[in-house]
């Protein structure tokens, strides 16, 4: 039932102006409203007398306050609002796998129309913004639905619902656990996942497990992993004198090596950016913003949580490749990549961070972060009194982006890394 054919059950608009908003396809209130504000009636509709014209004016003008009918306090689901307040952010993410497994089980036509509308976002959050659990949402606003989809999508919504208030997803071991494995199956060899941990959070630890497995690399590349790249707080790195001497490798033989060892890190950890919502609960990341910050406790807690010794710059490696294509290391460990095979590297700006940052990677390459906080700090002005006009002006020199919304965007990076450098 949609928002129309609400209001006809209501009685608040008769059979005539029913037929007239389906004849014309006017199946929401928004749809109706967007109609009246251009052309302020409905009188040269298909079939739309002057009675019906009267009826839905009256109907636009009464609901002018809200964006649809379900804002309304009479169709408000506070069953299903109370029981959310209560869950716990495990319990929410174990419902959004189960909501999309039981939506992945039904026919492909009804499956791909609901996967659009959710813009493939099954997180209880985005079920809840999308209202698909309330008691009264309207299945035939979904576009690419059919009659018989229809009541398909309608039947697991209100069971998805049903199951959420009677909580059948929690018992979710063996189902997640089946999850976990075919994230790793999907980046390596059988062999090696059947020897890693199936627990959510162990992905780093895992980690662990794939650079000392012979199935990924070869005895010299091991070798050259663990005295030429500063993986761990333990200090093995050799010099090129030292490892010659020790391995009888060179630095013409160990280069190519180190580049081949870089592109298996890529391909063989690839699985983080799998375990991006995990991570985003077991350490409470937001990454909704522009912007992510990471303070150090952040590397002290994953090595203690996870039982291993990575250094900082491994693990902000590791943690660029959990948000591999959305965000874009930028900060103290921006160069983590050179951190991960020298001791010590030259810093690249002339502003020293404090802490490690990542930015949407739209935005990060059409910056230099480097000069323009450098710029920014030693300006004396208050940032936050300054008109848009100037801190477009500010961004103009330090970004190849000619969008002024843009440039915005890119300020208000720049003030929130400065505000928490000048913080911590």
């Amino acid at each position: 039932m949609n928002e129309i054919e609400e209001l006809y059950y209501r009685k608040e608009i008769s059979t005539r102006s029913l037929n007239v908003c389906h004849l014309n396809r006017l199946d929401s209130l928004e749809k109706l409203k967007k109609h009246f504000n251009k052309y302020g009636e409905f009188q040269k509709l298909n079939n739309c007398g002057g009675k019906s014209n009267q009826e839905l004016v009256d109907l636009c003008k009464k609901y002018s306050h809200i964006q649809n009918l379900w804002d309304l306090p009479e169709f408000k689901d506070l069953e299903l609002d109370e029981f959310i307040k209560k869950l716990s952010t495990s319990q929410k993410y174990s419902f959004s796998v189960f909501a999309e497994k039981n939506c992945n089980q039904i026919d492909n036509r009804t499956k791909n129309a609901i996967c659009l509308y959710l813009d493939n976002d099954y997180s209880l959050d985005n079920l809840i913004k999308k209202q698909v659990l309330k008691k009264h949402f309207p299945v035939n606003q979904i576009q690419g639905l059919g009659k018989k989809s229809t009541k398909i999508a309608k039947d697991i919504f209100l069971q998805l619902r049903k199951d959420l208030l009677e909580s059948k997803f929690n018992n979710l071991n063996g189902t997640e656990k089946n999850r976990i494995f075919s994230i790793y199956s999907e980046h390596l060899p059988k062999e090696l996942v059947e020897e890693l941990s199936l627990e959510k959070d162990a992905y780093f630890k895992n980690i662990q497990h794939v650079l000392n497995s012979d199935l990924i690399f070869t005895k010299t590349e091991k070798q050259i992993i663990k005295h030429k790249f500063v993986l761990y707080n333990v200090d093995d790195f050799m010099t090129p004198r030292e490892f010659y001497e020790k391995f009888g490798f060179n630095n013409d033989e160990v280069n190519p090596m180190k580049s081949s060892i870089l592109t298996k890190f890529k391909k063989y950890f690839a699985f983080l950016k799998d375990f991006k919502t995990d991570f985003e609960l077991t350490y409470s990341i937001d990454s909704k913003g522009d912007v992510l910050s990471f303070n150090h406790d952040i590397f002290s807690d994953i090595r203690k949580s996870q039982g291993i010794s990575f250094s900082n710059g491994f693990l902000s490696y590791l943690i660029g490749m959990v948000f591999c294509g959305e965000y874009k290391n930028v900060g103290y460990y921006k160069s983590c990549l050179s951190k991960l095979i020298k001791r010590r590297i030259k810093s690249n700006s002339k502003f020293h961070f404090k802490i490690y940052y990542q930015v949407k990677t739209k935005l990060a390459k059409k910056c230099n972060f480097g000069g323009l906080l450098s710029t920014l700090s030693n300006q004396q002005i208050e940032l936050n009194s300054i008109s848009d006009e100037e801190k477009i002006a500010l961004v103009q020199n330090f970004t190849t982006s000619h969008i002024d919304q843009t440039k915005l965007r890119l300020f208000n990076c720049a003030q929130y890394i400065l505000t928490k450098e000048n913080t911590t």
